[in-house]
């Protein structure tokens, strides 16, 4: 392994591991067959991040009790706004169900399903940049890890809350 990308995955990042691992060298010594002179040397296509960023006409969402940093994120998405609004929608959709279900693992004294329900949550909050869902998630993780679940109500009822703040947020969108 000669690189790597830690989670929450940015976009950004990525693509400048993905680029700067993917430079080929053409018989000539130019990098991804920039060079005038033919070669026979089949150059992929380099993987770019330089086009232009759409501007936002979202201003304000980055305010300290905004339940995430919205621009930031937006600018992942490379400014593609629709496709947030998409990405969040989703989000939103499948931790109403998550929520349903780790109140049922609780009840049920389900460790295992406490534990893999909030990890997936916190990875998507963590994307999002929705950092206290995901640190809430990230204890109700540790809940589920502990093997007793018996404090996960209250923690539950926390990452409700963040929950409920997000998808209000959203809606203003």
């Amino acid at each position: 392994m000669d690189d790597y990308t830690t989670k929450p995955i940015k976009r950004k990042r990525l693509l400048g591991i993905v680029d700067k691992w993917t430079e080929r060298i053409d018989d000539w010594g130019n990098k991804n067959g920039d060079s005038e002179q033919p070669s026979t040397v089949n150059h992929p296509r380099k993987i770019g991040i330089s086009a232009p960023l759409r501007q936002s006409s979202i201003t304000n969402h980055q305010s300290p009790g905004a339940p995430m940093n919205f621009e930031m994120v937006l600018d992942d998405f490379e400014g593609d706004r629709e496709l947030l609004v998409e990405a969040m929608d989703l989000f939103l959709k499948s931790v109403r169900n998550q929520i349903g279900a780790l109140r049922q693992a609780i009840s049920d004294n389900d460790a295992d399903l406490v534990k893999k329900e909030a990890h997936s949550i916190k990875g998507g909050a963590a994307n999002l940049t929705a950092d206290n869902l995901s640190r809430v998630a990230s204890e109700l993780e540790n809940i589920g890890e502990s093997g007793t679940v018996e404090a996960g109500t209250v923690i539950l009822e926390r990452l409700e809350k963040e929950f409920y703040r997000l998808d209000a947020f959203a809606q203003g969108l």
